[in-house]
């Protein structure tokens, strides 16, 4: 099957079977292929995009915008062409990677003791070995499990085995989801260990003793029961299983909360003020989400494309409707322009003056989520409500806001780009025996060396003198002419034109016939490629 038989050239499942479908079909559009295979339209344009990227189909200049496949045999021999050169320098570096693996190669003459395993089963059981584990420790003993476990350990002589460890300079740190209904059993052990929150998804328990032994849960029920058999710890002193464990407990406590921040919070409702680093990318566009719910006065958003953080219009709808005022600065482009023109019916968009990497979320003024990638795959994302920080980027915000670009301009250009691309390729069609070359967007330099920008040159076989063509609107027809001819005489070699869709009025014709340039106004792409190629 064909379908398969591009997955094994680096195509994904759905990537494959939409080439196969462009090939058959011709070209179509995006919703066309969001309809056919059940996609939302952010996915079909996620997979166009990449099959576009690899050079699989391209994108007509049409509106809507179609996508075609391209020729599979030259996209297979690029594959073959990419993959044979990766090969080949895998074969060059081979010595080489081996030499340097040769050199950080570390031996260990000193005999260690093998390793143990155990399983222990029974929750008496589990509880006696944890007794025993911290009887046993001498710098740190770092414990993670649910409040009513605490409880029920505290039963057993879990407190007072701590006490006992504090009292030899022991550091005890303890990890548990504190909620508003149990915040006296975790006051009882604040006396005797350093204890943080930590929002558990599941019952989990992990006891970990210097270096040199850990305990961790497979299965664990919170029945109250201490005889149930239903408990399953395995233990180890295998000193690499150790230390993992170890460094992921002082990561997750890094992202931690303290127990009075928390229970501050939960008695009053107070947020602490704190800076969290969020290392999840799915756990950050919740907290986004989370943010525009819960905003009141006003959200100020930043980002390079509204999908790619998974906010939706039906997100910010119910945030406008609650009165929340909605700042949008991103990317507008062909391909999201209807949802962006949706979406500004609701919040203020602009487009941004420039490229940016880094994604903002501010709410209320009170709270920031930012998001800033490391690499392709890694991204920093810190969420904050300490005020000076939030203030800061604030500042950074408004002036990326106030530099932006207002909605309708970048809208009428990306719809004259359109246009323009469309022209050229009337004018490739029809004037082919006529044309040598068209240029888009390209400087030219004049008689004394000033760079002019055109949006089309076209060179003709027949003529020594290139046209230049830029569009007008009919706000900057006047101002156009007049800028073209006072330049004129240093453009002499050059026929100059400008092209409207509206007609242009008495007074600009007389002007534009004194600065002898030619004024083209029509709707009709083919009767303004006539016109062009009359000239």
């Amino acid at each position: 099957m064909l379908t398969q038989k591009l997955v094994d050239y680096g195509l994904d499942t759905h990537e494959a079977e939409i080439y196969v479908f462009l090939s058959s079909i011709g070209p179509a559009p995006a919703r066309v292929i969001a309809r056919k295979f059940n996609f939302n339209r952010m996915k079909a344009y996620r997979t166009l995009k990449s099959l576009e990227k690899k050079g699989l189909i391209q994108s007509t200049i049409s509106r809507p915008i179609k996508f075609v496949a391209s020729p599979l045999e030259a996209v297979i021999n690029r594959q073959l062409t990419e993959t044979k050169m990766q090969l080949s320098n895998m074969e060059k570096n081979q010595s080489n990677i081996i030499e340097e693996w040769k050199k950080i190669i570390k031996t260990n003459s000193q005999q260690l003791e093998e390793p143990r395993f155990r399983i222990y089963q029974g929750r008496q059981e589990i509880y006696d070995l944890m007794l025993q584990m911290c009887n046993r420790a001498s710098k740190n003993i770092y414990l993670v499990t649910t409040v009513n476990d605490l409880n029920r350990l505290s039963y057993m002589g879990l407190e007072d085995q701590l006490k006992a460890c504090l009292k030899k300079n022991i550091r005890i740190r303890i990890l548990t989801d504190i909620q508003k209904d149990t915040i006296s059993e975790v006051e009882a052990y604040n006396t005797s260990a350093n204890v943080r929150h930590l929002k558990l998804p599941t019952p989990i328990r992990s006891l970990i003793i210097d270096e040199k032994e850990a305990l961790t849960t497979t299965s664990m029920e919170e029945s109250i029961n201490f005889t149930t058999q239903s408990d399953v710890g395995l233990w180890t002193t295998a000193s690499n299983f150790v230390v993992a464990m170890r460094i992921f407990y002082e990561a997750v406590w890094d992202l931690s909360t303290d127990s009075d921040a928390r229970i501050q919070y939960l008695e009053t409702g107070i947020l602490p003020t704190t800076l969290q680093t969020i290392h999840d990318i799915e756990e950050g566009y919740s907290k986004i989400r989370e943010m525009v719910k819960q905003s009141t006065n006003k959200l100020d958003i930043l980002v390079n494309d509204l999908r790619s953080i998974t906010l939706s219009y039906f997100d910010l709808e119910e945030a406008a409707k609650k009165g929340v005022k909605v700042r949008l600065l991103t990317h507008v482009d062909e391909f999201n322009l209807d949802d962006i023109s949706m979406l500004s019916k609701i919040v203020q968009i602009k487009e941004s003056f420039t490229e940016f990497n880094l994604e903002l979320v501010f709410k209320d003024g009170k709270e920031l989520l930012r998001i800033y990638p490391l690499s392709e795959t890694g991204r920093n994302i810190v969420w904050s409500n300490i005020l000076p920080h939030v203030e800061t980027l604030g500042i950074v915000y408004e002036e990326y806001w106030k530099r932006g670009i207002e909605l309708e301009s970048q809208i009428k250009w990306i719809q004259q780009k359109n246009l323009m691309n469309t022209l050229k390729q009337s004018l490739l069609k029809m004037g082919e025996n006529a044309i040598e070359k068209i240029l888009q967007n390209e400087k030219i330099i004049d008689s004394v060396g000033k760079e002019h920008v055109f949006e089309l040159i076209i060179t003709k076989r027949v003529s020594s003198q290139p046209l230049c063509i830029n569009i007008v609107t009919e706000k900057d027809v006047f101002n156009k002419i007049l800028v073209l001819g006072a330049n004129r005489n240093e453009l002499n070699n050059f026929k100059l034109v400008l092209l409207s869709w509206e007609s242009f009025k008495a007074e600009e014709k007389r002007l534009a016939e004194l600065y002898r340039i030619q004024l083209i106004s029509e709707s009709n792409i083919s009767k303004i490629t006539e016109k062009i190629l009359q000239l």
